[in-house]
């Protein structure tokens, strides 16, 4: 079994910061003008704010931690050359991206915000593996039963007119202004893979799969494919009018055909997805002293890739 984790906080290291607005800014232009606080802008070179104010206004935090867990347990049975191999894994990620714009960077309407997430990765595989070896026949046999699940679920809070700035991002509930949203997303993946590999003398080699894949990211009607796959080898090193060259330790001339498939599209793609607004009667903004209505529209007709590509 291996266990590990890791974790990373960057701090205003977007687009990089004060040190990058440093550079840019141009080196007669004083950091702080009469009033005693920094110049605003820098009429010569940079068209950004002042490096100071990237320094001590902006609050630019970006964190997360991370736990990877595998093991496994491979046990031979009884039959001569059967075994079987268990394998599991988990790996966990939370990420949290704090920020915060204050007074000067934001024209004296601070802002700011917190996302969240947390995303989580289960993988299971199980071979068992079968090797016979008889004269100069060989065969290894493997089937394979693996499942994969993943879950993200994420959060953000924005705010602009913060009421106490100095608060940073920990007080964002006082405002004038603010957006929430959440989202989920969650998609599994079920394979089943059968392998059969022949040779003869270790000289002439044959292979043959078939992978059974579902996916629901796909509909029920189209959720599983079969990819069927077929190799032959021939090990010329192992041939004397090759050893006599004595020019090749390891020469091997292989071809296969093979079918692939991908699900490379969004969890949900293949559903019918909608939105909602509030509405008043006359299609205005709601409004105290209005009769307003909650409007669902279809933001996506459910028409992407509804099969393995």
């Amino acid at each position: 079994m291996n266990l590990w984790g890791t974790r990373s906080q960057n701090h205003n290291t977007l687009d990089g910061g004060a040190i990058v607005q440093a550079l840019a800014w141009a080196p007669t232009t004083p950091a702080y003008g009469a009033d005693g606080q920094p110049t605003f802008t820098d009429p010569i070179g940079s068209v950004y704010r002042n490096p100071l104010d990237y320094l001590y206004d902006q609050s630019v935090d970006a964190n997360k931690s991370g736990i990877n867990i595998n093991g496994g347990l491979n046990y031979k049975l009884p039959i001569k050359g059967l075994s079987i191999d268990l394998q599991y894994a988990v790996n966990y990620l939370n990420a949290q991206n704090l920020n915060l714009n204050g007074k000067r960077l934001s024209n004296n309407v601070p802002t700011a915000s917190r996302y969240s997430a947390e995303q989580l990765t289960l993988q299971n595989t199980n071979n068992l593996n079968y090797n016979l070896k008889v004269g100069n026949h060989s065969i290894n046999a493997v089937a394979v039963l693996e499942t994969q699940q993943f879950t993200n679920r994420d959060f953000t809070a924005s705010a602009s007119g913060l009421r106490f700035p100095q608060l940073g991002y920990d007080n964002i509930g006082l405002n004038t202004a603010a957006t929430v949203a959440s989202s989920y997303q969650k998609w599994t993946l079920l394979s089943l893979l059968g392998r059969v590999n022949y040779g003869y003398k270790d000289k002439y080699l044959v292979s043959a799969a078939v992978r059974r894949d579902g996916s629901s990211k796909f509909s029920s009607a189209n959720r599983y494919s079969v990819f069927p796959s077929v190799a032959l080898g021939w090990r010329l090193s192992e041939e004397e009018f090759i050893k006599k060259l004595n020019v090749f330790n390891n020469l091997k001339l292989r071809g296969s055909w093979g079918m692939t498939g991908s699900q490379a599209i969004n969890p949900y793609a293949t559903i019918s997805t909608y939105s909602t607004a509030v509405v008043a009667y006359n299609n205005s903004a709601a409004t105290a002293g209005y009769f307003w209505v909650i409007l669902v529209t279809q933001t996506s007709n459910g028409k992407q890739p509804s099969r393995w590509m």
